[in-house]
């Protein structure tokens, strides 16, 4: 990639991420119910569902065709991995627990002010939240 000129474009954020989902009702059970994002007001795109929390936007689309969430170890091919910077990963940690999410890496706190969490949601995606504890 010798001698290759930085392209005009100036990227300010990231969008919005798509996330194909099997069942809308439990993928909203977990963004909404588990994560806490709401339904964005006004529904730019369809026939999904687009969902805010803080400065994060998400986009479920339900796929046409049954499916069912590939049996597979986390972190192989072809999950979606998000990483949502967070207040208060351990509260999120204990309400999963409570509510039975799948845990696809252990609570973790480095520090004093860090923590990390990794969860699956209903589709077996990596969800993996960082912030203060």
């Amino acid at each position: 990639m010798d001698n290759v000129e930085a392209p005009a474009l100036q990227v300010l954020r990231l969008g919005i991420v798509k996330i194909r989902v099997a069942n809308m009702e439990t993928a909203l059970q977990f963004y909404k119910g588990i994560l806490g994002f709401q339904e964005e007001e006004v529904q730019m795109l369809s026939p999904g569902i687009s969902l805010k929390a803080g400065q994060a936007s998400i986009y479920l689309s339900e796929l046409e065709e049954p499916y069912e969430p590939l049996e597979r170890e986390f972190g192989t091919y072809p999950e979606i991995s998000l990483c949502f910077i967070v207040q208060g990963v351990r509260a999120v940690y204990d309400r999963c627990l409570a509510a039975g999410v799948t845990i696809a890496g252990d609570y973790d706190q480095p520090g004093e002010h860090f923590a990390t969490l990794q969860l699956a949601d209903p589709d077996r995606n990596v969800v993996e939240l960082w912030g203060n504890p």
